[in-house]
This record gives C-alpha cells, structure tokens and sequence, in this order.
C-alpha cells in the first residue's frame, strides 16, 4: 500500500506548477484556470487561481487546458 501511494505522489510532481483547469461544477461545466502550487496528500493540491486566491482542491476536478475548457 505505501509503495502505491509514493508512485501516486510521483506522478502528482509532475504537474506542480502547471497551468490547469479546475472544474467547480460538473453539471454546469463551470471551472477556471489556475496553477499547481503544492501536494497536500495524494487525493489534493493546492491550486492558485489567476485572481490569487489559493484553493485546497481534489485532482479528480483537474483538467489539462484543451479544447473542450478554452
């Protein structure tokens, strides 16, 4: 089990500092773009919105920029 959850922080490094989508409502399609500041744990990041603001959020809601959120 700890091997899987230190494979999973590895891979979470890889987008530390990258643009992303985070959607905020799932049914609306409502999200907006902001950075990947730090790792909480291996379910979280905190992300920093263009406006500031810094936000606890679960990866499950992150998207890479695309198409589909321009």
């Amino acid at each position: 089990m700890k091997r899987q959850n230190s494979v999973k922080l590895n891979i979470l490094k890889r987008i530390l500092g990258r643009k992303m989508v985070v959607i905020t409502d799932h049914i609306k399609n409502e999200y907006y773009y902001g950075s990947v500041e730090s790792i909480v744990d291996e379910n979280n990041v905190n992300v920093k919105s263009f406006n500031g603001e810094n936000k606890k959020v679960s990866i499950f809601d992150l998207r890479s920029p695309s198409v589909e959120y321009p």
